[in-house]
C-alpha cells in the first residue's frame, strides 16, 4: 500500500471472540494533499484498519474500513480497531502486542482503552520520542 509499508502495514488473523477474522492495519503520517504542491507532513498520524469477519466474502460491502487520526502517536495506537455489540454490550478490539509473529489482540468492554494496559512490541517507526510527545498541542474532543 505504498507509504504505509514504510511505517506499519500488516494483515493479521484475529481470534478473540466475538472478533474472529482478519484485519489490515496501517499507520502513516498525515499528509496535506489539497493543492498541486508537493505533499507536506502535518504534525499528526493516521491509522487505517479494514476488518474482515470470518465467513465474509470478497464483496466490499462485507468489509469494515475506518480511519483514526491523532496528533499523538501514543494515543493513536490505543484507539480501538473494531467494535461489536453482539454480546448485548459494546466491546472493542485492540492490538496490544505489535511484536512481529507474536501479535496479541485483546477485547475490552466499552469504547475506551483501559488505563494501565500497556502496548508492547511497537516497531521503531511507531515509537514517539518524549520530546515530540511533550510538544503536542492540547487536543480537546468535541
Amino acid at each position: 500500500m505504498g507509504r504505509w509499508q514504510k511505517y506499519y502495514d500488516k494483515v493479521l488473523p484475529v481470534n478473540t471472540p466475538p472478533f474472529v477474522g482478519t484485519i489490515w492495519v496501517g499507520y502513516q503520517p498525515l499528509m496535506q494533499t489539497t493543492d498541486n504542491r508537493q505533499p507536506r507532513r502535518f504534525p499528526a498520524w493516521e491509522r487505517f484498519a479494514i476488518w474482515k469477519p470470518v465467513g465474509s466474502g470478497a464483496d466490499l460491502s462485507e468489509l469494515y474500513p475506518h480511519v483514526a487520526t491523532h496528533v499523538c502517536l501514543r494515543e493513536l495506537v490505543r484507539t480501538r480497531l473494531q467494535g461489536d455489540k453482539t454480546l448485548g454490550r459494546e466491546v472493542s478490539l485492540y492490538l496490544t502486542n505489535y511484536t512481529v509473529g507474536r501479535e496479541v489482540f485483546e477485547r475490552y468492554d466499552g469504547e475506551t482503552f483501559p488505563p494501565g494496559v500497556q502496548i508492547v512490541g511497537l516497531p521503531t517507526t511507531l515509537r514517539e520520542p518524549d520530546d515530540v510527545h511533550a510538544s503536542h498541542p492540547v487536543v480537546e474532543l468535541l
